[in-house]
Parts: C-alpha cells; structure tokens; sequence
C-alpha cells in the first residue's frame, strides 16, 4: 500500500495527470462526492472545487482539498513504478508513504497540508526552489534518482525490501535533513523566522554580509539564512545571497564550510587582515553514502 500527496501550481492539470497514472485503481470509482455530496456524473467530468473525493471500496484512494493539493492511496502498489509516472505528473513537491514506518511514528514533513514523511519524496521543476540548494539533494542520507529531462529528484528514505524496523532506522536521518527542522533543508511557504536577521546590505552585490566573532553559527540561522534569500523580506533590497565572514580566521571558517557550501551560502575569512573567499573553490569529495543505499544502488544496477 501507498499513500502519496502532491503539491502543483494548476490543480486541474495535476488531478488529469493522477487520473491518467497507474497510482488509482482500474476501473471507475465506486462513488464520488464534491463537497461533501454526492456526484452522479464521471470523475473526470466532475467540476474541481474545494473537496472531491472518489471511493473504490471502503475508503476515498483520491482525494482533491484546497486549490493546489491532491493525494491518492492504493493496496496495489507496485514501487517500480513510481519514478517512471512521476515524469508525466504535472507537480513541484510530492511525498509517499507506506506500510513499513509504524502508524505512530511522528516524523518531519513539508507542511502545507502534505503527508508527512515516509518512504520516499520528490520535487519537479520549481519545486527543487524550497530546497536551500540543489546540492542538499547530492549530499543526503538518503538515495537520490534523477531524471534530467523532466527535471525530477526522487528521495528514497529507506529500502522498501527492509523489514519495519530496519526501515525506520535507515528513514531517521533523511526525514530530519529533508523536513522541516533546524537542520533540515526545506524552506517552508510562510516566512516566520526564529533569528533576528542582522549583516550589512551590500547593495551593489546584493549581499547581505554577516560578520561572525566569539560563536558558532548553527545549522538553524544557516537555514533562516537561506530562507530570508527566499522569502526576500527586506523591502526594496533584494538578497542575492547572504555572506559570512569569520574574524577569527581560516580555522575557524572552515569548520563551517561544509555545511555554508550545501547551503550555497558564502563563507569568508579574514586572513593576514584580508578577506578571502573559502566557497567558491570548496572540494567536499563525493558524497558519503549509508550502507542500504548502496546495496540498493547495487541491486538497481543487476537489473
């Protein structure tokens, strides 16, 4: 079984991609209902309002809420399937679950009215824009499939061959780096930040330029950081990025350039009472990956 919710800009387009997909059940919906009361029409003739929902058997496997969100369940879910449809679904954010997490485990999620996360997540086009950096997805922990064409990233959280125990250790840590938390990188729709945002406006770079001495700058002010380059709070100065620089020199930068570089944020130090960028020409080898995922990425390359 799989549970899937996914977030677009044209809520029409979304549902006709769903209902031309393998995610829903064959055949016509055993019943319909559009605010609440029933449709004797088809589904696909059935007018997008606030809530449609379509039943095959006991329990709604569609379900349309608000203007941009649609979600779907299906008993019949076949994995090898799901990167391939998601190429044709016209969405930015998407998350999947399934029965191997325990029903009471409470995890991190994208908000907006989207699942919580599970089995696997996925971003198209814009989507990828609520990630503090495209590089977030190269460096998780985490199996990342991409489909340049279409422009997808599919996020698999734990092995679907994994037992439930087994699954939730291996999902821990990417729910956490991918869902909303202080050291998450997903940038939420509403701006309401925890940091007061202080620096100085460079406005011929459109910088905003944060001096650091005496303290560490935590993954969370990392992540405001990356969200105000996002929301653009600043009236009339638009944040092209956001620019540390540590007084207290190169050592000190550099235990915070790993984390800066993910982000896409800048990191300087002061060197000989010069300036210097650490970022720009910053080499963090490949990515290192947890055990499952290469065994899965092994399994997937036998065919």
């Amino acid at each position: 079984m799989i549970v899937g919710s996914f977030r677009s800009q044209a809520r029409e387009v979304l549902v006709q991609t769903i209902l031309a997909s393998s995610f829903l059940p064959i055949g016509a919906p055993d019943e319909i209902e559009v605010d609440g009361e029933r449709w004797n029409g088809t589904l696909h003739s059935a007018p997008l309002k606030t809530t449609l929902r379509a039943f095959w058997g006991d329990f709604d496997q569609l379900s349309v809420t608000g203007d941009k969100k649609a979600a779907f369940r299906n008993d019949e879910f076949e994995s090898e399937k799901t990167f391939g449809e998601l190429t044709g679904i016209d969405f930015q954010l998407a998350v999947f679950r399934t029965a191997q997490l325990p029903i009471d485990y409470h995890t991190t999620s994208f908000g907006d009215g989207l699942a919580s996360h599970g089995w696997a997540c996925a971003f198209k086009g814009a989507g990828h824009d609520r990630l503090v950096s495209r590089r977030w997805l190269e460096y998780g922990p985490w199996h990342l499939i991409r489909d340049e064409d279409s422009d997808l990233s599919f996020v698999q959280f734990h092995d679907l061959d994994a037992d439930p125990e087994t699954a939730l250790k291996q999902a821990k840590p990417g729910h956490q780096r991918m869902g909303i938390s202080k050291t998450g990188g997903f940038i939420q729709s509403i701006y309401d930040p925890f940091f007061e945002l202080k620096g100085f406006y460079l406005e011929d770079e459109g910088i905003l330029e944060v001096v650091v001495a005496g303290r560490e700058v935590t993954q969370h002010e990392m992540l405001e950081a990356c969200q105000a380059r996002y929301h653009q709070p600043l009236d009339g100065k638009h944040i092209d990025n956001v620019r540390y620089v540590f007084v207290e020199g190169e050592q000190v930068a550099r235990t915070h350039l790993h984390e800066l570089w993910l982000r896409e944020l800048e990191c300087w130090a002061i060197v000989d009472w010069q300036k210097v960028r650490l970022d720009a020409d910053y080499d963090p080898g490949p990515p290192q990956k947890p055990e499952w995922v290469l065994a899965v990425e092994a399994r997937e390359a036998q065919g």
